[in-house]
């Protein structure tokens, strides 16, 4: 009868010693070869990264890659429907698209990721400032925020 009561005893101890024997901040690892937001901006390159990636979802498929044609030109009716389009197309015809359309859905999703990119370039304005003169140039560091700011509005 003892043998149980010892065996519980020790897993119990054991348990207890595996359980507080981990210190979470020691498992939090940095790299500090990854790019954070806070260290990114330190070159024109990066600065033109970032606005770069600004621009790129202008050719999502919710934006001016597929979906704003099919339903600029099919409500303004530019194109005769073919009867076997399909009906997501149709539906931009007959005016019965709502939210849940995948296209309208793609439209709106693509429109915010913009906008959190362009937020992220402007909101480390402070930081482009900060880059010495010798590495990028007053007037650039302007037109990088500005052509930030316009495709904030954009969006």
């Amino acid at each position: 009868m003892k043998t149980p009561k010892v065996f519980i005893a020790l897993i119990a101890q054991a348990s207890l010693l595996l359980l507080s024997g981990c210190n979470p901040d020691q498992l939090e690892l940095v790299n500090p070869n990854q790019i954070t937001p806070e260290t990114f901006f330190e070159t024109e390159i990066q600065v033109q990264q970032a606005v770069n990636a600004v621009y790129a979802v202008l050719q999502t498929r919710g934006l001016y890659q597929r979906t704003l044609y099919f339903a600029m030109d099919n409500m303004s009716h530019e194109q005769t429907m073919n009867p076997a389009t399909e009906a997501d197309k149709r539906q931009f015809s007959t005016y019965t698209f709502d939210a849940t359309h995948g296209g309208i859905t793609d439209y709106w999703k693509n429109c915010y990721k913009g906008i959190y990119r362009a937020n992220f370039v402007i909101c480390n304005a402070d930081a482009i400032d900060k880059i010495p003169e010798g590495k990028m140039s007053q007037a650039k560091k302007n037109k990088y925020i500005g052509e930030a700011r316009f495709l904030r509005a954009l969006y």
